[in-house]
């Protein structure tokens, strides 16, 4: 039987389990968290997990490159069957993660009745994505079978973040034009995701926040004006210092800006 609290709760949590973290291409994502794993995390505890062809081949860190859906499952078993080792995991792009979940879905339209006959040619399935012949869900009309992409996206991000502690997501940005309030129509960059997966995944993750240059600097942005930036943690609000570039080139980075009061080495 349920008992109703008349109490006043103390917060549990101070820091972000999950967070999503955007920027244009080349902005630095990769090489910050890749540092998280030798300068944050106690050591073994932190991974970057690539999805991204080679994305991470110039930067020392503790990284598994994933190049496909099979080895994508694979990890998540592996992680599991070794009782969750890490804190913190990061995930380098959810941006290519869009992209299988497309031909994911595909798959999984294909596999039920009301898809028995989607990339069927004279009588024969088809199911190599690389045939010219090959249709995905996001081709059929109206918009129909994007649930089928979405529902695994989401599903993966789910099972993604249930890995660690702690999980970031990384995604790219795209651009768009944008509406303001007197009516001028400008550019702007969004976070590149297919259709309501953006907003879905934006809702879940504690804090979203879009990764900005400044000079040798890089911070995090959490606009609280921003359609696509903030989060429910206090402390994750304006620009955040995250890297800085000393003289010899190297990187610091100052994650403990974003897990305040966590251990690190």
């Amino acid at each position: 039987m349920i008992e109703l609290p008349t109490t006043v709760r103390k917060a549990s949590r101070t820091s972000p389990s999950t967070l999503l973290l955007y920027s244009a291409h080349k902005r630095g994502k990769t090489t910050i968290l890749t540092a998280l794993t030798t300068q944050f995390a106690k050591e073994g505890k932190g991974l970057v997990v690539e999805f991204e062809p080679g994305g991470a081949d110039f930067n020392d860190g503790v990284v598994l490159q994933i190049n496909n859906v099979p080895e994508l499952l694979e990890f998540i078993a592996a992680v599991k069957a070794a009782d969750y080792p890490y804190d913190y995991i990061a995930f380098d792009t959810l941006t290519k993660l869009d992209e299988w979940s497309e031909y994911a879905g595909t798959f999984k339209y294909m596999d039920k009745p009301q898809g028995k006959k989607h990339n069927v040619v004279d009588g024969v399935r088809i199911r190599n994505s690389k045939h010219p012949n090959f249709e995905t869900v996001h081709e059929i009309p109206n918009g129909f079978g994007y649930r089928y992409s979405r529902e695994v996206m989401i599903d993966w991000y789910e099972q993604l973040r249930a890995l660690a502690p702690h999980t970031i997501f990384t995604a790219h940005t795209k651009d768009t034009k944008v509406e303001t309030k007197s009516g001028d129509v400008v550019d702007s960059q969004d976070i590149s995701l297919t259709g309501r997966v953006k907003s879905i995944l934006s809702t879940r993750v504690d804090a979203v926040g879009r990764l900005i240059v400044e000079g040798d600097d890089r911070y995090i942005s959490f606009n609280a004006n921003s359609k696509a930036e903030g989060g429910r943690c206090p402390h994750l609000e304006g620009n955040i210092l995250i890297s800085s570039k000393n003289e010899d080139n190297t990187i610091t980075t100052y994650w403990q800006n974003i897990y305040i009061n966590e251990i690190n080495k």
